[in-house]
């Protein structure tokens, strides 16, 4: 087992009971990898104090800067520093911490008689920020410099892996009893989980987890929603090389089976989950494939109108109303392939349920409004609203069935209503032109050529589907376009496709 001295000896500053230098047992490194090291820390009785992760950092002088953050037992984190600023920390001048130019931490610290100083508490939120940002700038009334804070993920959540461990083995359990693992139940609502970047429902998207899997395991803390939908708690797990944020409401506990890390020393004290959380990593990619669409409400009894294309060859389907409702599981009621239409049922239905009226006859010029949700992972989750106008009334090859527009889409705009300016659907979303393919066979770029399906198309789909459909009214006000908006949001939902 590897040793470690001057490091070791250093971060004792952090306890309140530090033991002395000299003629105390070193601690022992628990993991170390680019340039950081994750170690135990014993008290001056040899018992466990917690663990702490470590790293030199570069200096424009000959001293190196060395930043220590420790996990205590009972969850609390706490910092420490010394180097190029120890002038500043002598004099007991303020020192602020920031991460990608955020402000987490501001103290005075206090000197140790190690040549370092102590930062205080750390908070949740300040440990979030050094894991997943890029930057660490340090700003005292000496000067600001600057680190990179490579592979700090990977160290603040070895540093809460320690700590589980070692008290496990405190306790005369294996070491990996505190890493509990947990799986999908195959009743699962969507016959899929979603992991989120962040404990929202509107939080962009990593990946997804099906039915039946096992293995997710919780590497931080878990916490309430931040968007306050829901009760259930968020927690931070890992899962075939994914990261994020997954609502634990169906999830099964299981205990993992993990190999125990190779730490000896005994520890007492009840068993805690300090938080830490490591930076998503992109699905593998033997996971099944997750592609969105957009759909929006018609019927009374939990409809959606799509298109064929968005729920061809799924597994599972499941849609949400971020901000509103999360995901229900979905059902095919009926296709249209040749006008690529299709009608899906979500149960129970959404709250507030509201279904659009339809106007079949649109004019060339007028002005059009698009809502949907493009883009997943890259644009705003809560939804995309652009404006265009009607450019022609047929679509290429001079398909009668479509509108040509002028309004905005992108991938996840499938699907979405087209509105008019009094909020009913004159279209549905179907296509955009291939810009790629124009330019190789013309030369030039196309600008703003978007297809939808017209409104007497699906209409027609839908009443021979057993759904009424309202008609728009002659005498309808015409809305402002954030009413527009606003209505859209309320009637319009994000579609899932699990595929193979």
């Amino acid at each position: 087992m590897k040793k470690i001295t001057t490091i070791g000896l250093f971060a004792l500053a952090l306890s309140s009971t530090p033991r002395c230098a000299e003629g105390a047992e070193p601690d022992r490194i628990f993991w170390e990898q680019r340039g950081w090291q994750v170690a135990v820390m014993l008290n001056t009785s040899g018992r466990f104090v917690g663990c702490y992760a470590v790293k030199d950092f570069e200096a424009p002088i000959f001293i190196k800067d060395r930043f220590v953050f420790a996990n205590y037992r009972d969850g609390h984190w706490a910092g420490l520093v010394g180097g190029t600023r120890i002038d500043s920390i002598a004099q007991q001048r303020p020192i602020s911490l920031y991460v990608d130019g955020k402000l987490i931490h501001r103290a005075t610290p206090q000197l140790t008689s190690l040549k370092a100083g102590r930062l205080g508490t750390l908070t949740l939120q300040a440990i979030d920020g050094l894991a997943s940002a890029h930057v660490l700038e340090m700003i005292s009334p000496a000067g600001s410099d600057r680190y990179a804070l490579e592979g700090s993920a990977d160290a603040l959540a070895k540093t809460v892996e320690c700590v589980n461990a070692s008290v496990a083995l405190e306790q005369g359990r294996p070491a990996d009893a505190l890493s509990y693992q947990f799986r999908v139940p195959s009743t699962v609502v969507a016959g899929f989980m979603n992991m989120r970047s962040s404990p929202s429902m509107t939080a962009p998207l990593v990946g997804t987890v099906p039915a039946g899997e096992r293995g997710l395991q919780k590497v931080g803390t878990c916490r309430p929603p931040e968007d306050g939908v829901g009760q259930s708690q968020w927690c931070y797990m890992q899962w075939q090389g994914m990261a994020g944020w997954i609502s634990t409401s169906g999830l099964m506990e299981e205990v993992a089976t993990l190999a125990p890390p190779q730490i000896t020393q005994p520890v007492a004290t009840p068993v805690v989950t300090p938080s830490a959380p490591i930076s998503p990593k992109p699905p593998a990619s033997a996971e099944p494939t997750l592609s969105s669409g957009t759909a929006f409400m018609v019927g009374n009894s939990g409809q959606l109108l799509t298109n064929a294309h968005v729920i061809k060859d799924c597994k599972a389907i499941a849609a949400e109303q971020p901000g509103a409702s999360g995901l229900v599981r979905a059902i095919v009621l009926a296709q249209d392939r040749t006008n690529d239409l299709a009608l899906i049922k979500v149960s129970p239905p959404f709250p507030n349920w509201s279904a659009p009226r339809f106007r079949q006859r649109v004019r060339l010029g007028e002005d059009v409004f698009v809502f949907g949700y493009p883009l997943t992972g890259i644009v705003a989750s809560s939804g995309n609203f652009t404006r265009g106008s009607v450019t022609a009334l047929a679509g290429m090859g001079d398909d009668t069935g479509k509108l040509q527009l002028t309004a905005p889409v992108q991938p996840g705009n499938s699907g979405g209503p087209v509105l008019d300016q009094t909020g009913a659907v004159v279209g549905v979303v179907v296509a955009k032109l291939d810009a790629l393919s124009l330019i190789k066979e013309t030369g030039s770029f196309p600008e703003q050529i978007n297809f939808a399906i017209k409104a007497n198309a699906a209409v027609s789909f839908l009443e021979s589907n057993g759904i009424e459909v309202s008609d728009s009214d002659a005498n309808a006000p015409v809305m402002t376009a954030p009413d527009i908006a606003d209505a859209a949001k309320k009637f319009t939902a994000h579609v899932w496709c699990l595929g193979e």
